[in-house]
């Protein structure tokens, strides 16, 4: 069980030190730290998937989803940063499953959909989608769909929930959704 951080821009299956900090490539029990301006790449192939402890991301770093792929991250993701072009960005196209729980901590937005793509988002027995911040957990319009399973929590001046546009999507969430704070747990406007 280690800790990598990102050093630099670079694909996920990197086994050499140079997107990461140590040899080799995360996986189950690793903690994974993508530091601010840094892009790293989902490259996995066969199968198109990720397991590890947690993913977090900084500042204005990303993680970055090959064009045509439906990915899947299984960890909780937390994203403590502030670009509002998103931590993950999902296209036409594209889909991100994420088995574990989305936390929006900073101002910046966690994924941000666009096109046909798709969104899933599992934490059965707990909240999939945690805004602690000014930030949005997802954010944006998209003719695909996003399935949250899980409570949706808001608990400070931000939106779990973003629907921008009119993109004509659907979003369905199996779960509650609650507000502490001043902020919204889901929006749709357009």
């Amino acid at each position: 069980m280690a800790a990598f951080t990102s050093k630099a821009s670079g694909n996920w299956t990197s086994a050499g030190q140079t997107t990461w900090n140590k040899v080799g490539v995360p996986g189950a029990g690793d903690t994974v730290s993508i530091a601010t301006g840094h892009a790293v790449t989902l490259d996995q192939t066969v199968p198109e998937s990720v397991t590890c402890t947690s993913i977090t991301v900084a500042g204005t770093g990303t993680l970055v989803i090959p064009a045509a792929t439906a990915f899947t991250i299984n960890a909780d993701v937390t994203y403590s940063g502030t670009a509002t072009t998103g931590c993950i960005v999902v296209g036409t196209g594209q889909g991100i499953t994420i088995n574990g729980q989305l936390t929006a901590s900073g101002t910046g937005y966690g994924i941000v959909p666009s096109g046909s793509a798709n969104i899933t988002i599992t934490k059965a027995a707990g909240t999939a989608i945690s805004v602690t911040s000014s930030g949005r957990g997802i954010n944006g319009a998209t003719t695909g769909t996003i399935t949250i399973t899980g409570n949706v929590s808001e608990s400070a001046t931000g939106f779990g929930i973003a629907l921008t546009g009119s993109a004509g999507g659907t979003c369905t969430v199996t779960g509650n959704v609650s507000v502490t704070g001043l902020g919204c747990g889901i929006y749709a406007a357009g």
